[in-house]
């Protein structure tokens, strides 16, 4: 795996864990296709994560469920419908099962979390993902969550500003070069 793949990550951590699918044409790619892409991925957001210690198939098969609740739980957001119980649950009792303590920063109205330390490694990186959700669907910036609907995209992103539709300039490109295509060519394929 390349490191250009991971090169989005950065965001809230939420969207950076929604973020590892992507749209190849009409359908989602898994970016975390084995246990050796969930280890490199973890090297990325290694700042922000506990040590998720061996990253076996259990661990892989976990953070994907949590991703996959993760992504409903977003996009039911951003289209400003009411959250899927089911995946609010299972959000919900990964973040209680082990403690997540918050302490103040060095100026008012600013917090840190600090990672959960259960003893159980596998446990505390879910615990920390999971609440890094709670945390983002709890802001009160979530109105700029979005979104990117652009071909080859199909990622998460904050709007910079009201109007935004697509993630970078790049993908606006890729878009307004697919209108013109299929105006001036009436939808027909040319091949």
């Amino acid at each position: 795996m390349t490191e250009e793949k991971w090169n989005w990550l950065g965001d809230h951590l939420a969207v950076d864990l929604a973020n590892t699918v992507r749209r190849r044409g009409e359908r989602m790619a898994e970016l975390l296709s084995d246990t050796a892409a969930l280890e490199e991925w973890f090297r990325h957001e290694r700042e922000r994560l506990p040590e998720p210690g061996t990253i076996d198939e259990g661990l892989l098969s976990a953070f994907l469920a949590l991703r996959d609740d993760t992504l409903s739980l977003l996009r039911a957001a951003v289209a400003g419908e009411a959250l899927p119980e089911p995946a609010v649950a299972r959000v919900n009792a990964i973040v209680t099962s082990t403690p997540l303590p918050r302490v103040l920063g060095e100026r008012p109205r600013q917090r840190h979390r600090l990672p959960a330390r259960s003893g159980d490694a596998h446990r505390d990186v879910l615990a920390t993902l999971a609440d890094a959700v709670v945390d983002l669907l709890g802001d009160e910036q979530l109105y700029r969550l979005a979104f990117c609907d652009a071909p080859s995209c199909g990622q998460f992103f904050h709007r910079q500003r009201p109007n935004q539709s697509w993630c970078c300039p790049a993908c606006g490109d890729r878009v307004r070069a697919a209108r013109h295509h299929h105006r001036r060519t009436g939808g027909r394929d040319e091949r």
